[in-house]
C-alpha cells in the first residue's frame, strides 16, 4: 500500500464551523467548479444557463476552486447549500474527483453525514452538459433492465435475465406483468431496443469502463462503448451503433467499474453522449459488497415516488454512514483522509485514524471489522452524474408505508415535528428495507427535512425508536415497533 496523498480537515473546521450559512429566503444551489473549466467560454455558458435554470426557485452560488473540488469546502462550509452541482468536463471528473465530492459533501457540519444532495454534471462534450440542463423534469414510469425486476411498480417495461437463458419479464401498458422462458437466446438487440423506449435503464453483471457483459452465468453479448458512441455486440460478434435520444435515467446499481471515467471512451460518457442518459449511477471500482448500488434500487424503485434518483442516491448513502457510525463511529467522524493505491492499482481515498482508533478496530469481531471494510469501500466509490436537483421520480404505485411529516410552532419559539409513518402490510411492511441485522437490505427508513434546524430534543414518548436526526434528515431504523404492525410516530423539538 502506498500513501499519496494526505488532506486535513481539522484546520477549516476551526476557520469555518462557527460560520452560519448566509440568510437567504431561498434554498442554496451552489455550482461548485474548477477555475479552469470556468475560463471556457462554452463551459463558463453552460454554467451561466444552470444558473438561470435554478435562479427562481434557489439562491444560485458558483464557487470555485484548483486541484481538487475539496478546496471549495470553507465557501461551502458558510454557504449550506442543499444542493451542490460539481461541473467539470470528463478530463477532470475521474474516480479520485468522485471520492472528494463525496467527503467534500460531508464535511460542510462536523457531523458525519453528509449535508447537501449532490451531483457530477459532465459530459462527452459541453452539449452533453448543455442537454442534462434542459432536460424537463419527468415522472419515470417505464422501465428495462438487465436484470430481474419487479415491474409491477411501473407502467409498462421489460427485463431479461443475466442469470438464466430465455428468462425475462414483461408488462405492457397497463397489462398484467408476466415472466417468460421463451425469450431469446442473445439480447443484445432486445436490450438496445428497449434502452430506447424505457425512461429507466438498470444494470448488473461483469463490466469495465470499456464494456458490459450483458449474460453474467451465460454467454450473451456486450455493450461497449468509444469516442462517446455506444455499441452493441452480439455473441455472433456483430457490432452495432445504439443512438437514442430519449431521456433517462441509468442506475447501474451492480456493475464494477462501469462509472468510472477514465478517459474518452468510458462507457458512461457514451450513455451520456449517444445514450440519452441524463442520470447515471455507477461503481468507479469494482463492487464486491454492493450496498450503495443495490440500495438505490430500495430506495428509488421500492418506494416510488418518494424520491428523486438524486434523493435516493443521498438517502442509501447516509445508510451507509448510519451503520458505520454505530459500530465504528471513529471511521466516518475522521477529518482527515490518505490516499493508498489498492491492488487494482486505484487510487483510494479513506479516513486517517489515530492509533487509539485503529487499536479498536483491531480488537472488533471479524465479522463488524468485514462489515466496517465493506461500507467503508462503498461510502465513497459510486458515482452519480447529473444535476442533482432534476425531479425524475418514479410516478407514485403501491408502496409498503406511508411516510407523513408535520410541524407546528410552539410558543418558545421552537418547532414540534411528528412524523408518522403508517404501515399498509401490517407487520410485513418494512420486510426487505427496514431489517435489524447488517445485510444489504438493512436500510433505516428516511425523511428529508424541509429546512435545516438544530438543537433536536426527541419527545420521551419517542426515544425508544433510536431516530438518527440530523439538521436536514431524519433516519429511522428498524425496532420492535416496527413489527407490530401499528402507526409509528417520532416526535421532536427543534429550531
Amino acid at each position: 500500500m502506498k500513501k499519496v496523498l494526505f488532506i486535513a480537515l481539522s484546520a477549516i473546521f476551526t476557520l469555518c464551523s462557527a460560520v452560519s450559512a448566509q440568510e437567504s429566503e431561498k434554498p442554496v444551489y451552489a455550482i461548485c467548479v474548477s477555475n479552469s473549466t470556468l475560463a471556457d467560454s462554452d463551459w463558463s455558458a453552460a454554467v451561466d444557463a444552470l444558473k438561470k435554470k435554478h435562479s427562481e426557485k434557489f439562491d444560485v452560488k458558483v464557487v470555485t476552486w484548483d486541484e481538487l473540488p475539496i478546496k471549495s469546502l470553507p465557501e461551502l462550509q458558510k454557504l449550506q447549500p442543499t444542493y451542490i452541482c460539481f461541473v467539470a468536463k470528463y478530463e477532470e471528473a475521474n474516480q479520485i474527483f468522485v471520492q472528494f465530492c463525496h467527503i467534500t459533501a460531508r464535511n460542510l457540519d462536523p457531523d458525519p453525514y453528509t449535508d447537501a444532495i449532490w451531483a457530477i454534471l459532465t459530459g462527452y462534450d459541453v452539449n452533453d452538459v448543455n442537454r442534462i440542463i434542459a432536460a424537463p423534469d419527468m415522472k419515470v414510469d417505464t422501465c428495462c433492465a438487465g436484470f430481474g425486476v419487479n415491474l409491477t411498480k411501473f407502467k409498462s417495461g421489460v427485463w431479461y435475465s443475466e442469470g438464466t437463458k430465455n428468462h425475462y419479464g414483461i408488462k405492457e401498458a397497463d397489462g398484467a406483468y408476466q415472466e417468460r422462458r421463451d425469450g431469446p437466446d442473445d439480447t443484445t438487440h432486445a436490450l438496445a431496443d428497449a434502452y430506447g423506449k424505457n425512461q429507466l435503464f438498470m444494470t448488473s453483471g461483469h463490466a469495465s469502463p470499456r464494456d458490459w457483459q450483458i449474460g453474467y452465468s451465460y454467454e450473451n453479448g456486450y455493450f461497449f462503448s468509444k469516442n462517446g458512441q455506444l455499441y452493441g455486440r452480439t455473441k455472433d460478434k456483430e457490432e452495432f451503433p445504439i443512438t437514442h435520444t430519449n431521456s433517462k435515467v441509468y442506475l447501474a446499481v451492480g456493475n464494477c467499474l462501469i462509472g468510472n471515467i477514465d478517459g474518452p471512451d468510458a462507457m458512461a460518457l457514451a450513455h451520456i453522449h449517444s445514450g440519452g442518459v441524463n442520470m447515471m449511477a455507477g461503481y468507479v471500482q469494482p463492487t464486491f459488497f454492493g450496498y450503495m448500488g443495490w440500495g438505490l434500487r430500495d430506495y428509488y424503485v421500492e418506494q416510488p415516488g418518494r424520491y428523486t434518483a438524486a434523493e435516493a442516491f443521498f438517502a442509501n448513502n447516509q445508510a451507509i454512514t448510519w451503520h458505520i457510525n454505530r459500530i465504528f463511529p471513529e471511521y466516518v467522524n475522521a477529518r482527515a483522509y490518505t490516499g493508498t493505491l489498492n491492488q487494482m492499482n486505484m487510487i483510494q481515498i479513506m479516513p486517517k485514524m489515530d492509533e487509539d482508533a485503529m487499536k479498536k478496530f483491531a480488537d472488533m469481531d471479524k465479522s463488524d471489522q468485514q462489515f466496517v471494510f465493506c461500507m467503508g469501500f462503498d461510502l465513497n466509490m459510486v458515482a452519480l452524474y447529473g444535476d442533482p436537483a432534476w425531479q425524475n421520480p418514479m410516478q407514485s404505485h403501491n408502496k409498503a408505508w406511508k411516510q407523513k411529516l408535520t410541524s407546528k410552532k410552539l410558543d418558545d419559539g421552537r418547532t414540534e415535528w411528528t412524523l408518522t409513518i403508517v404501515p399498509l402490510n401490517g407487520a410485513d411492511s418494512f420486510k426487505g428495507v427496514c431489517k435489524e441485522e447488517a445485510t444489504k437490505d438493512g436500510r433505516p427508513i428516511f425523511q428529508f427535512l424541509p429546512k435545516r434546524v438544530r438543537n433536536v430534543v426527541v419527545d420521551e414518548s419517542s426515544k425508544d425508536l433510536h431516530a438518527t436526526i440530523t439538521d436536514n434528515f431524519i433516519l429511522l431504523p428498524k425496532t420492535d415497533a416496527m413489527s407490530t404492525g401499528k402507526d409509528i410516530v417520532l416526535k421532536f423539538t427543534a429550531e
